[in-house]
């Protein structure tokens, strides 16, 4: 904590409440883009944990069940398409990997910007506390 006379100083600087405003706000934005990020993770790996399953399942049995341990896929496969709203039949993946990475790409950017600008932002307010301080020395 700032001892009172620091922070009545502090509130004097020009834009400090609008720069811990902005801090906060970055804040805000970092934690939802981590969100989005550790979605993408859970989704990512589910989807690896479900083919891996699926493929040592399949390679510790006889052909004849591996053909059935393939067919099961297949049949989940379609049933997954079907609660997508895509069509079950089409040759398409239910993960569109594309996607996936652009918005890999595109979260760990925004992640980086903001806490770049967060940095910044810390680092001035930081240097307006020092000038604050000391002035009221």
């Amino acid at each position: 904590q700032m001892p009172h006379a620091l922070e009545k100083g502090m509130k004097e600087v020009a834009g400090t409440d609008d720069l811990r405003d902005l801090c906060g706000a970055l804040e805000a934005e970092i934690a939802q883009a981590s969100q989005a990020y550790s979605a993408q993770v859970a989704r990512v790996l589910a989807e690896a944990e479900q083919s891996a399953r699926a493929v040592s399942a399949s390679a510790q049995q006889p052909s004849q069940q591996q053909l059935r341990a393939c067919a099961a896929w297949v049949e989940q496969e379609r049933r997954r398409k079907e609660r997508q709203g895509m069509p079950p039949d089409r040759p398409v993946p239910s993960v569109d990997w594309n996607e996936e990475r652009a918005q890999y790409q595109s979260n760990t950017k925004a992640m980086e910007t903001k806490f770049a600008q967060l940095a910044k932002l810390r680092r001035l307010l930081q240097a307006r506390y020092n000038a604050a301080r000391k002035r009221s020395e």
